[in-house]
């Protein structure tokens, strides 16, 4: 059975209305700190099914049959960072110290795994999950300036140290799962409870006023540095609901999803160490609230053709929350170290398309663009993210009836940018870069296939 012209019109319709409810949402502004998550490859978002439901939304939990899934996701970064001398008003004679280009590439692969059980009972399907993953996290080691001069020591971490010389966040995440499914009506819901283990570690340059020094009026080396370790144990949770809306034919379906990711506030708690200038290193028990923002994501997944699936998704984090990082004493919360932010939401809208070459052979297509959180004035190379575009292409091939291998790359290219309002002290002008790729390899064994024939 073909689809009817009508069908075709409103599928239509609803991608143009959807494209520019994404468009005008993107308007002005300044990627999504923290979050890393691309389970999945090219099937991670709110319309995701079988074992990685559990985050993505875990109303889909709620189907019989069983799932269980690995995924490594390899994500390279190559990112940089150009002090402008003039825009820094930086004087002749420290410009070889204290400008210049710093660039960082890394590259870290991050496993995960999950598995799903379902049910029915009384006409409802019934399903729990459970998984182990990071999604929370990010780290920079800037490599060394080996050309600095002896005399000066500082300046051998680069001419970014004074925001970052080296950072890790990493949220080792547990998480279990519930969903309920209405078969008559195709609606459902789903909760997932998650457990975070939180790492958090920093090291930067400091000056007590605020600048870039290297010594004072005295001649004296002035440049310190500022080190904080510490870890927390926090908890978060994701709801979930989805409608799912099938023909007698099977492949001209169409499902609407929605999730609410809850962004919890980290109280890191460890230790401060401060060697300025050419005092002794002294340490203070400290913590910093690490605020993550909520998420909300809306998609809808479309059988425009037996051999095509399209997929629009948005998605919202609430990142207006994070002001300021602020290192407090923990006995009488004395602020040590603050850093403004100032952060706005941002907002992602994405178009994924699922094209079946094949009845066991399916190739992936992505195409979306983010406005980032950090506006220029508070941007730094320890945090700060512009707008980003991205595309993607992957393969999905069904080795056997049960078991599903894919690979995928998302690469998100940052628009560079040069920043000459930074508040930071010292001041942080200069041009950006940043490109970052995901390479997803995921395995998936079922048991069950809801379209036999199909890989959906």
């Amino acid at each position: 059975m073909r689809p009817t012209s009508s069908f075709i019109r409103r599928a239509c319709s609803f991608l143009l209305v959807g494209a520019a409810v994404v468009l005008c949402s993107l308007g002005r502004a300044e990627a999504n700190p923290f979050y890393l998550a691309r389970f999945g490859g090219l099937r991670s978002d709110v319309m995701m099914t079988g074992a990685y439901s559990l985050y993505w939304n875990p109303a889909a939990l709620g189907r019989p049959g069983w799932d269980a899934a690995f995924d490594t996701t390899v994500i390279a970064r190559q990112a940089s960072f150009d002090r402008d001398a003039v825009l820094n008003n930086i004087s002749v004679e420290k410009r070889a110290l204290n400008s210049g280009y710093a660039p960082n590439n890394t590259a870290t692969p991050v496993p995960s795994i999950m598995a799903r059980y379902g049910f029915t009972s009384h006409g409802f399907d019934i399903g729990l999950g459970a998984g182990l993953f990071v999604d929370i996290a990010g780290s920079a080691n800037w490599p060394k300036n080996k050309n600095a001069p002896a005399q000066f020591p500082g300046a051998y971490d680069g001419v970014q140290r004074f925001a970052s010389i080296a950072t890790s966040l990493t949220v080792i995440s547990a998480s279990v799962g519930f969903g309920l499914r209405h078969r008559a009506s195709g609606l459902s819901i789903g909760i997932a409870p998650i457990l975070d283990f939180v790492s958090f570690s920093t090291v930067r340059a400091i000056n007590l006023d605020g600048t870039d020094d290297l010594v004072d009026n005295q001649g004296r080396l002035k440049e310190g540095r500022a080190y904080f370790k510490g870890k927390e144990v926090n908890g978060r949770f994701i709801l979930g609901a989805r409608w799912d809306y099938h023909t007698k034919t099977g492949w001209d379906r169409y499902s609407v999803a929605f999730s609410y990711q809850h962004g919890p506030s980290y109280d890191v708690k460890g230790t401060l160490q401060l060697a300025l200038a050419t005092a002794p290193v002294s340490s203070a028990n400290a913590h910093v609230v690490l605020p993550i923002a909520d998420v909300l994501r809306l998609g809808a997944s479309i059988g425009v053709h037996r051999r095509l699936v399209l997929r629009p998704s948005i998605e919202w984090a609430l990142w207006r929350i994070l002001h300021q990082q602020v290192f407090e004493t923990q006995v009488d919360h004395t602020a040590l170290v603050t850093f403004p932010r100032n952060f706005v939401d941002s907002i992602a809208g994405r178009l994924r398309a699922d094209v079946l070459l094949h009845d066991r052979v399916e190739l992936q297509l992505s195409a979306g663009f983010e406005r980032g959180a950090t506006p220029s004035s508070t941007m730094d190379p320890g945090l700060g993210e512009n707008h980003s575009a991205e595309g993607g292409v992957g393969v999905l091939a069904a080795l056997n009836h049960r078991v599903d291998l894919s690979l995928g790359c998302i690469v998100q290219y940052f628009l560079p940018t040069t920043v000459s309002d930074s508040i930071q002290k010292p001041t942080t002008n200069g041009r950006y870069t940043d490109t970052r790729e995901f390479v997803s390899l995921f395995l998936e064994v079922h048991g069950w296939r809801p379209y036999p024939g199909s890989l959906r």
